[in-house]
């Protein structure tokens, strides 16, 4: 084969693949038909349809319409987002993770400010980039990522415990009232890495006596 054929054999190769991809991607139906995509810009190609078109030929998507609602403007400086990553709904609002503020927000379902938790540091109650946030009854379970741990803060803001991992944690979810699901991003060192992990979480209490000497 010369290479003029080649160049040719290849450049067909290439648009029939380019037009199969098109007709794939827009879901056409019937080998062999002429189809345009559906959307705004449906007229700008028409090619064969290729076969096992996964979607039938009067499939319509329905529209939906969404108006932005302007919100109030909070003047508090600890109202002010960050790197908002996470956010959990709760009886009492929206919390917020702001992973480099270092602090869980809390707002009303209106977008009234209300109270915010968390400072950066290693302590107890402090944060290093909280990734994840979980309400509850009780208040809220923060995964605190770059401190490698779990923490529980009540509903003012105080916190009520927590516990080391092996690893830093992404997200959390309570599964239920001693269960918690906690993800982590895959690190890519090592095959099989876990990365959905579920703990029971037992209350522990410290009770100290005085000992008279």
């Amino acid at each position: 084969m010369t290479n003029n054929l080649r160049a040719a054999a290849v450049l067909a190769f290439a648009m029939a693949a380019a037009v199969a991809l098109k007709a794939t991607v827009l879901g056409c139906p019937e080998p062999g038909r002429e189809c345009r995509g559906p959307g705004p810009r449906s007229a700008d190609w028409a090619g064969p349809v290729p076969a096992g078109g996964p979607f039938p030929l009067d499939a319509q998507v329905p529209r939906r319409r969404a108006v932005e609602i302007h919100l109030p403007a909070n003047d508090e400086d600890a109202a002010v987002l960050v790197r908002p990553i996470a956010l959990a709904l709760g009886p009492d609002g929206l919390y917020v993770a702001d992973a480099q503020d270092c602090a869980v927000k809390v707002f009303s379902r209106q977008g009234r400010f209300l109270r915010s938790f968390g400072r950066k540091g290693s302590g107890p109650g402090e944060l290093n980039f909280p990734s994840g946030v979980a309400v509850e009854e009780g208040g809220a379970v923060v995964a605190d990522k770059l401190n490698f741990r779990i923490q529980y803060f009540d509903r003012d803001g105080v916190v009520r415990g927590g516990f080391k991992l092996p690893f830093p944690p992404d997200r959390v979810f309570i599964l239920g009232p001693d269960r918690l699901l906690v993800t982590a991003n895959p690190a890519g060192r090592r095959r099989g890495e876990k990365l959905l992990r579920v703990f029971a979480v037992l209350q522990v209490i410290f009770e100290i006596k005085i000992v008279p000497v």
